[in-house]
C-alpha cells in the first residue's frame, strides 16, 4: 500500500474505534489532544493496525506516545514495520 492509502486505512480505524467524527482531523493533528485517542481506543487499535496491514505483533517498546501521535506519525511507524516485516 502507499502512503495516503495507509494514512486512509489508519483514519478507517479510528472511526471504528472512536465515536469521535474525523472530517475536520488533518494528519498532523494530535490524536490524545484531540480525544480522539487514549488508553483503551489506543490498545483497541493497535490489533487493527496488526491484522490490516499484516506486520505482525507491534513490539511494546514501540508503542509510544510518539508514534501514535497523529495519522502522520502512525503511517511512519506501519511502513517501517512492513518494511522490516519484508526484509525478514
Amino acid at each position: 500500500m502507499d502512503n495516503k492509502t495507509n494514512k486512509n486505512v489508519i483514519k478507517q480505524i479510528l472511526m471504528e474505534i472512536s465515536s469521535s467524527q474525523l472530517n475536520y482531523l488533518h494528519d498532523d493533528d494530535d490524536l490524545f489532544e484531540a480525544g480522539i485517542l487514549e488508553s483503551l481506543t489506543l490498545a483497541m487499535m493497535i490489533p487493527e493496525l496488526e491484522k490490516k496491514f499484516n506486520i505482525g505483533e507491534i513490539d511494546p517498546e514501540e508503542i509510544i506516545p510518539e508514534n501514535f501521535s497523529t495519522v502522520n506519525s502512525i503511517a511512519c511507524l506501519v511502513e517501517r514495520l512492513v518494511a522490516r516485516r519484508s526484509n525478514q
